[in-house]
């Protein structure tokens, strides 16, 4: 998938947060390796997605090149298998 990546910031008082305890969340595991062919860079990504009381609900696998960029860049995405995900993190 090729995309444009904008980045964003916002600033939000700590008070002014919902309560996130109940919901689903993901933890995430990336790896990098910058500089490929000089103009992008490639980011693994593994989210494991938990349920509020810590039982894992499943995982999903992630390969992207990312271009140089400050508030905007090129990105190119796609989906891996767990085994594809483990050889290519294994070299990260």
């Amino acid at each position: 998938m090729r995309n444009t990546e904008i980045e964003r910031k916002f600033l939000i008082a700590p008070e002014n947060l919902p309560d996130l305890s109940k919901l689903v969340y993901g933890n995430l595991s990336q790896g990098y390796i910058r500089n490929l062919k000089g103009n992008f860079y490639y980011r693994l990504r593994q989210i494991i997605f938990m349920s509020p009381d810590g039982n894992c609900l499943g995982d999903r696998y992630f390969q992207t090149i990312k271009g140089f960029g400050n508030k905007q860049r090129k990105e190119y995405e796609i989906e891996l298998l767990k085994p594809q995900f483990s050889v290519f993190m294994a070299i990260v």
